[in-house]
């Protein structure tokens, strides 16, 4: 089955919220004052995301696209375009070659355009400063095996930062929320099974959702073709 992709390079995304809680349970407090709260690892990410408007034709694919849902029924990947990731358009070009291990004081430039480049073979650069070829990005991957329910993966080497997103080969979302060394502590659990070399995406996570309500995500249309910013709410969905 073909699953449908919104993906926030074709359709802008303005602001979005996503968080993934446990459910969690109390009797209340107690005659000393105490509250116990208790809680179950039945953890699932659900959010909501506001787009900009959209003009003419570009209306005509985001409808089509939302009735092919029928409603809550339907599930869709979700680019949430996470502006800690690495990747050019979402993080500072500088992060991006500190994460490939490069040092800024060996590469050529920045030009105008604040771009370093890789000098000559024989380490000289352009006479304007600029280099020669952009470093190529290799993405993260898993650096071990890890199995479904584990709450820790190993990660290629790299510079992480605690807070970031990452998904994973059949996008089931993920955040790091501790790091020792290159083993990162994540929420949820893993999902699914990591074999080593797989690849993870920090720069454009992607998470499998469905509308929260059938209503959810329909636009307002003005009479000059295009809508009104757009709502959509919005809960992880596990089936693969």
């Amino acid at each position: 089955m073909t699953v449908p992709l919104l993906d926030c390079a074709e359709f802008s995304i303005k602001s979005h919220t996503i968080s993934c809680p446990p459910t969690t349970f109390t009797g209340g407090r107690g005659l000393g004052g105490f509250k116990q709260t208790t809680r179950t690892e039945n953890r699932y990410w659900r959010g909501s995301l506001t787009l900009n408007r959209i003009f003419n034709k570009d209306l005509l694919k985001y409808r089509a696209f939302m009735s092919s849902l029928a409603g809550a029924s339907g599930v869709f990947d979700l680019c949430l375009c996470d502006p800690f990731g690495f990747s050019f358009t979402n993080s500072s070009y500088e992060d991006w070659l500190k994460f490939q291990g490069y040092d800024l004081a060996s590469l050529c430039g920045p030009d105008i355009n604040g771009i370093y480049g890789l000098p000559f073979s024989d380490g000289t650069c352009f006479s304007d400063g600029t280099g020669f070829l952009i470093p190529p990005f290799t993405p993260p991957t898993s650096a071990s095996l890890s199995a479904v329910g584990s709450s820790t993966i190993l990660l290629s080497e790299g510079v992480y930062e605690v807070g970031m997103r990452f998904s994973t080969p059949n996008n089931y979302l993920h955040e790091v929320i501790s790091l020792n060394g290159s083993t990162a502590e994540i929420v949820p659990p893993l999902r699914e099974e990591i074999q080593l070399g797989d690849a993870l995406n920090f720069s454009d996570p992607l998470i499998r959702v469905r509308l929260s309500s059938d209503t959810s995500g329909q636009p307002r249309v003005f009479h000059g073709k295009m809508t009104g910013e757009i709502g959509i709410d919005f809960e992880e969905v596990l089936e693969r």
